[in-house]
């Protein structure tokens, strides 16, 4: 009984003489975020590549709001195709001024560091793969790659009805394509709404804006390549999109601008085979 009672008490013992202090913050190591899309749809490319940042000794959202802390100063961001093992050095852009603005928000939005490279200034082919890599040029050492297949043409069939942007709140709408490309097996759909934008008070000065919709999501392809591929969006989830996403400002005036034919919003098929994605 006795030793029980010792043990119990070195126990206690042991327990309280414990450092209770959790150290969150582990060592500090090297983590670029990297997002891309190939697209021989586009006439450039853009690479997004950013870093994972935290400060023991700083708060998280200052930290945000300094472009020091989203961007790396000194690096080398490449394209290699790797059928031939020719490559293409991406320039470092501003995307505010590419047409890309960042959205307002948690981290620093201006400069909106994007790398670039046209497409015409690349052999961009559909069905290879491709080789991104992000050198550090300070030690010439690339601590980056990631590897995607480039998806091949696809063509747009029909509409239905024939003119989408005539929208009836209760009148479904769908899009057909068809691709004979080997590389894409899931979709991602969405549509842009070109639109330009202006004071009432000023009405010759404007300024013309977008919005992307994902209006379906993983949409799987048949297996037999000549059959049509099919998304379908509810007349009423339009307007609760527009309503959703477009402030009511009765100082502004809206109208939506025509694409390739009257009312038809441009379509864009993200395959997610197409896509840079890397962390480490």
């Amino acid at each position: 009984m006795k030793n029980r009672i010792i043990l119990i008490v070195l126990s206690i013992a042991l327990f309280n003489s414990c450092n209770n202090d959790l150290n969150l913050v582990a060592p500090w190591k090297r983590i670029p975020v990297v997002y891309g899309f190939l697209t021989l749809a586009d006439t450039a490319q853009y690479i997004r590549v950013e870093k994972a940042f935290l400060d023991p000794e700083k708060n998280a959202e200052q930290l945000a709001k300094n472009p020091d802390s989203l961007y790396f100063s000194n690096i080398e961001v490449s394209i290699e195709r790797i059928k031939t093992g020719k490559s293409w050095k991406l320039d470092r852009v501003n995307g505010n001024l590419e047409g890309f603005p960042k959205k307002l928000g948690t981290f620093a939005d201006d400069p909106n560091y994007l790398y670039k490279i046209k497409t015409n200034q690349m052999d961009l082919v559909a069905g290879e793969s491709y080789k991104l890599s992000i050198k550090d040029l300070n030690t010439g050492e690339v601590f980056a790659e990631s590897t995607t297949g480039v998806v091949g043409a696809y063509t747009m069939i029909a509409t239905d009805p024939p003119n989408p942007g005539s929208w009836g709140y209760k009148s479904d709408v769908r899009f057909s394509w068809r691709s004979t490309e080997t590389i894409g097996r899931v979709y991602d759909v969405y549509l842009r709404f070109f639109y330009q934008e202006n004071s009432v008070a000023q009405p010759t000065k404007y300024t013309k804006k977008y919005l992307d919709w994902k209006i379906a999501e993983n949409v799987q392809r048949p297996a037999d390549l000549t059959s049509r591929i099919t998304a379908t969006i509810k007349g009423e989830d339009v307007f609760r999109f527009f309503a959703g996403n477009l402030e009511k400002n009765p100082a502004l005036k809206r109208i939506f601008l025509p694409i390739k034919s009257p009312g038809l919003p441009s379509i864009t098929l993200g395959l997610k085979s197409t896509l840079f994605s890397y962390t480490t």
